[in-house]
């Protein structure tokens, strides 16, 4: 469809890069090169979130428009700022972030295993689980799906199955509502 009608696809290609069973080949990675913009953040590859860097890989016809594009109102990065760009680029392309994935495929079989969900989306990628909990989704700080444009997902959230404090919460709410 895209090279029928032309278009220029913008994605946001990180989590490509985070599959839960360690295969390449998510479905936005064969688009067509020189007609999709992908965006790829290292430190959100490597859950770094103070710190943020991010690339983004163009056709080759639109490299220089868009680097002046961004030139002109901002002007160049620190070094600093290029020093943990290419230094967080270095640790995505040569050690990975299998011991992250793995910390997160842990956690996501346990609140799985715990109970504490009614219903979840698959989920294949990253570090975010669409679910509806057993306990009113109401009772937490929570994305439902008016944040995310959705419909026909009533009482789902987004969860972060990164960190072990709101699973912790979860389940906690959860053990509280069925005692």
């Amino acid at each position: 469809m895209q090279q029928t009608t032309d278009s220029l696809v913008f994605v946001d290609g990180t989590f490509q890069y985070m599959p839960w069973n360690g295969a390449l080949g998510e479905a936005s990675g064969r688009l067509p090169v020189d007609r999709t913009l992908r965006i790829v953040c290292p430190t959100k590859y490597l859950s770094i979130h103070g710190y943020r860097c991010a690339h983004l890989l163009v056709p080759a016809a639109l490299c220089q428009e868009l680097a002046d594009l961004h030139l002109d109102p901002h002007g160049d990065v620190a070094v600093s700022d290029r020093l943990f760009a290419h230094r967080a680029a270095d640790l995505m392309a040569r050690e990975g972030n299998g011991d992250l994935v793995r910390h997160i495929r842990a956690n996501h079989v346990e609140l799985t295993a715990s109970g504490v969900l009614a219903d979840q989306a698959p989920i294949e990628t990253g570090f975010f689980l669409f679910a509806r909990p057993r306990v009113p989704h109401r009772w937490f700080l929570a994305l439902d799906e008016s944040y995310f444009e959705l419909d026909g997902h009533p009482g789902y959230i987004r969860i972060n199955v990164l960190g072990r404090t709101g699973i912790e919460a979860l389940m906690a709410a959860s053990a509280t509502h069925r005692g």
